[in-house]
């Protein structure tokens, strides 16, 4: 009989206990949830991660101006630059033309004053015209510009054109005479030589 007394005070003293830990832990929650210093807490919590999310994006837009600042630059600084080659270009090409022109000058004088005498000997006038033709050369020869007399060269469609195949005693496809010479500027072509070529058949046959 006291044994179960004892058994059922021992079960109200842990059911008590019991009881008491679950409204501790009720009090305790209702404390931290309503724990002003928890709040607290949690609200610089933001505002750190707010003042953190703004600084990094004032960080990428001060990159951003900074590349853009760059890129404006480098533009400003390539059109210039093709500014500035354009009239170097034009200025070189206008130089060449001016001192081509001027190397032609004489050759003009030569043929005016061979005009003005026209009562002079046949042999004044042929050296006349040999001086300027030796005038005319030395210009083409300062402005780069090369004759092309191809007699006796193979067939080249780059410079030459042919204009008859004939009968000769030379290789097939050899330049035989030279209707008009052709021109160029350095390597580039400014009139093509006009030509007769070999068809390769001889004109004439060995005797044995």
């Amino acid at each position: 009989m006291n044994s179960n007394k004892k058994t059922n005070q021992y079960s109200s003293e842990d059911n008590s206990i019991k009881d008491n830990d679950v409204i501790n832990d009720e009090d305790n929650s209702e404390k931290l949830v309503n724990d002003p210093e928890i709040d607290k807490s949690n609200e610089n919590s933001s505002e750190d991660e707010s003042e953190t999310l703004e600084e990094k994006l004032a960080q990428l837009q001060s990159e951003f101006e900074k590349t853009k600042d760059r890129w404006l630059r480098s533009e400003a600084e390539k059109e210039n630059l093709n500014k500035r080659l354009s009239i170097d270009i034009q200025n070189a090409h206008n130089y060449s033309i001016k001192s081509f022109v001027e190397s032609l000058l004489p050759v003009k004088d030569s043929l005016e004053a061979a005009l003005e005498q026209k009562d002079a000997p046949l042999d004044t006038f042929i050296k006349g015209t040999e001086l300027t033709l030796k005038l005319l050369n030395d210009s083409f020869s300062k402005g780069d510009v090369v004759e092309i007399n191809p007699v006796g060269e193979k067939l080249d469609p780059n410079f030459h054109q042919a204009m008859s195949l004939i009968d000769s005693d030379l290789e097939l496809n050899t330049i035989v005479n030279v209707i008009q010479k052709g021109y160029k500027i350095g390597d580039r072509l400014v009139r093509p030589a006009l030509v007769t070529v070999s068809n390769g058949k001889k004109t004439s046959t060995k005797e044995d």
